[in-house]
């Protein structure tokens, strides 16, 4: 199967998604805390390889992210070194292919920006 992830903030919400090829959401879920887009394009790719079997697809339009945990870039930021090695145990063990895609070909993605419209049509400002 593939899965398609993305994770992103409106305000001092963060949203992380995986979907199907369609758009159709597999899991969402939020945080409260601040978190920074790549901690929870992390947490997004992480959520999709949680729920995938043996041999499947994983993609992500982060290419620090999916970078990072293939080995092909360095992690400079500390606070992301048990994201990706979290990311690679889970990886090897499930034997999984996690790949780059261009934002605007990431149903996830696209899924993403109309919740995040959904928040900003919302009458609050703070959550």
């Amino acid at each position: 199967m593939h899965y398609y992830t993305d994770g992103g903030s409106y305000k001092k919400i963060g949203i992380i998604l995986v979907t199907d090829i369609d758009g159709n959401i597999l899991l969402k879920k939020t945080f409260q805390n601040e978190l920074t887009n790549n901690e929870l394009e992390y947490e997004a790719i992480i959520a999709g390889m949680e729920l995938a079997q043996n041999n499947d697809v994983i993609y992500n339009d982060s290419k620090l992210c999916v970078e990072q945990i293939n080995g092909d870039f360095k992690i400079r930021q500390n606070k992301l070194i048990p994201y990706s090695a979290k990311a690679k145990k889970i990886q090897k063990e499930k034997n999984l292919i996690i790949i780059w895609i261009p934002r605007d070909q990431n149903p996830s993605g696209k899924s993403l920006e109309r919740i995040k419209r959904k928040y900003k049509n919302t009458q609050y400002e703070s959550y």
